[in-house]
C-alpha cells in the first residue's frame, strides 16, 4: 500500500475477510484448549470471554495498518491515546463497582470496539474503501508472504515468556517475579526507542526498497549507529542505577535490580537487530 496507494482498497477488502477468519479460528482453538486443560468452569468461561478481544483487535489492526501505510501517523497516535484513555476509564469503572475479571474483559472489549470505530472513520476520511469482489491474487500474496512472518512472531512471543516459565519452574515464583518486573522496563525501553521509529519508517522503507535499495541500506546503517549511540549510555545508566530504579518502580521486588543490571544490555542487540530484520521484510 505504501508503494502503490491506489491498491489500498484491494488490500483492505482482502484483510477484511482474511484477518477476522484467522481470528475466529484462533478463538476456537483457545476455547478448545480451555476445555481440554484442567480448568474449572469459571476459568473456561473467562477464557471464552477474554478471547473475543482477538476478533475485535484483528479488525482494529487491519485499519491501523492501512493508516500507517499511508503515513497517517498523527491519526493513529491520537486514536491510540483515546483508546488507552477509554480502556483505563472503563476498567476503573468496572473494578470500583465490583465487576471482577469478567467485567474487566468486557471493558477491554468495549474499548477495543471504540478503537475499531475510530480507525474505520479515519480510513474513510482518507478516502479508502474496500474493493469488491476480493482480489484473489492479493489474498494469496498475503498468505504467501505472511506465513513466515507469523511463524517468526510466534517464536518471538514464545521466547519472551518461556524464560519466565523456566525460572518459575526451576527457581520459584519469587525469582520469576524479579524477571517479570525487569522485563517490563526492558520491553518499555525497546518499544519507546525502537518500535516507534520502525513503525514510522515502514512506509518510507517500503518505497526505498522498490526504488532506491542502496539509499535504504545507507539509511538503516545510519539508524543503527544512532540507535547504538543512544542505547549505550542508556544501558550504562540503567545498569548502574538498577538498584535505585527497582526501588522506585518495584519496591516489593528489590531483587529485580540484579536481573535488570544484566538484562538491559539485551535491548541494544535487539534494537539493532530489529532494524535489519525490517529491511529484510
Amino acid at each position: 500500500v505504501a508503494q502503490r496507494p491506489a491498491f489500498a482498497g484491494r488490500y483492505l477488502s482482502a484483510t477484511l475477510v482474511a484477518q477476522p477468519l484467522l481470528a475466529c479460528a484462533a478463538y476456537v482453538l483457545l476455547v478448545l484448549a480451555g476445555l481440554l486443560l484442567p480448568y474449572d468452569t469459571a476459568t473456561r468461561l473467562l477464557i471464552m470471554l477474554a478471547a473475543l478481544s482477538l476478533i475485535v483487535d484483528a479488525l482494529g489492526n487491519l485499519y491501523y495498518s492501512q493508516l500507517i501505510a499511508l503515513e497517517q501517523m498523527v491519526a493513529t497516535s491520537a486514536i491510540t491515546v483515546i483508546h488507552v484513555g477509554l480502556l483505563i476509564a472503563f476498567v476503573f469503572a468496572v473494578l470500583i463497582t465490583g465487576g471482577g475479571l469478567a467485567g474487566l474483559y468486557v471493558a477491554t472489549i468495549a474499548a477495543g470496539m471504540f478503537r475499531v470505530a475510530l480507525h474505520w472513520i479515519a480510513v474513510r476520511r482518507v478516502g479508502i474503501r474496500p474493493m469488491w469482489p476480493i482480489d484473489r491474487v492479493v489474498l494469496r500474496s498475503l498468505f504467501n508472504g505472511g506465513w513466515s512472518i507469523a511463524l517468526a512472531n510466534f517464536v518471538r512471543t514464545s521466547y519472551q515468556h518461556v524464560d519466565k516459565i523456566i525460572v518459575l519452574w526451576v527457581l520459584g515464583e519469587v525469582y520469576a517475579g524479579y524477571l517479570t518486573a525487569a522485563f517490563v522496563i526492558v520491553f518499555g525501553v525497546t518499544e519507546l526507542l525502537n518500535t516507534t521509529v520502525l513503525v514510522a519508517l515502514f512506509p518510507l522503507m517500503s518505497r526505498l526498497a522498490q526504488e532506491q535499495p542502496a539509499a535504504l541500506r545507507r539509511l538503516v546503517d545510519q539508524l543503527a549507529f544512532l540507535t547504538l549511540t543512544a542505547a549505550l549510555p542508556l544501558a550504562v545508566g540503567i545498569s548502574s542505577l538498577s538498584g535505585k530504579l527497582a526501588g522506585v518502580l518495584f519496591p516489593g521486588f528489590i531483587g529485580t535490580a540484579a536481573v535488570l543490571e544484566v538484562l538491559i544490555w539485551h535491548t541494544i542487540v535487539v534494537m539493532i537487530g530489529n532494524l535489519y530484520a525490517q529491511v529484510m521484510v
